[in-house]
């Protein structure tokens, strides 16, 4: 946090389980806090994912926290897509949220999270995205396997070209997980990539892209509402 705040960052995103998978506290408990604390110091904002409790026995909520630069929660998001599948079962430990997320309104525009798994339900970025979402934040921790990190690489870039919109994919490294934390635009361009290491990628994102390449792309003045149907 410090280092970004040194070269000028205004926002950090952490990944997925920041705070360490299995552990978990309350959203105002000393980890958030913590970094609540740090952040009002730095005068940077700050996206992390947590355990939280809830309430129930060995389980917890998956949460991500956005924290504003004076060290307030404007924003907390508890996945509602576990990640149940290649042979993984995340709801033997985790309690989904019964909530899709909100975009959350700060001075750079309407930032929404989803996470992980959650890139792969296109229906909740096109609700994020009418409802005026201009970045969309997702924290992973995203598995290693068997074409995976190219199912997360096409996933991101879908959904930044599909809606015309930001999107920051932030991944956990390390033996279990692939990384690739990548920052792709309105038209699909991946304009950073961390590959497959730690490290702090610093980008700079200008919101009129997205009127430029809506311009030349509408494909949501295209959308024919008068022909979806929605089924429950």
């Amino acid at each position: 946090m410090k280092e970004a705040a040194i070269i000028g960052a205004q926002i950090i995103v952490f990944p997925e389980y920041f705070m360490g998978k299995g552990a978990s506290e309350d959203v105002d408990g000393p980890f958030i806090s913590s970094i609540s604390k740090k952040a009002r110091d730095l005068g940077i904002s700050v996206i992390a994912g947590i355990g939280e409790k809830s309430g129930l026995p060995n389980k917890y909520y998956n949460t991500i926290v956005f924290i504003n630069a004076d060290g307030s929660i404007i924003g907390t998001y508890r996945k509602t897509h576990l990640f149940n599948a290649f042979n993984v079962k995340e709801s033997n430990k985790v309690l989904a949220g019964d909530k899709l997320p909100h975009p959350i309104n700060t001075e750079f525009g309407k930032i929404s999270i989803i996470t992980c798994y959650e890139i792969r339900f296109p229906e909740i970025s096109r609700i994020l995205t009418q409802m005026g979402t201009v970045i969309l934040v997702v924290p992973s921790a995203w598995k290693k396997g068997l074409m995976k990190e190219e199912h997360w690489l096409t996933l991101v870039k879908a959904r930044a070209l599909e809606n015309t919109i930001f999107v920051v994919a932030v991944g956990q490294t390390g033996n279990e997980y692939t990384g690739r934390s990548v920052v792709v635009d309105p038209f699909g361009v991946v304009i950073a990539d961390a590959g497959e290491e730690e490290k702090l990628l610093f980008v700079e994102i200008d919101l009129k892209r997205i009127k430029d390449v809506r311009t030349k792309l509408p494909v949501l003045d295209h959308r024919r509402e008068d022909l979806y149907t929605v089924h429950s």
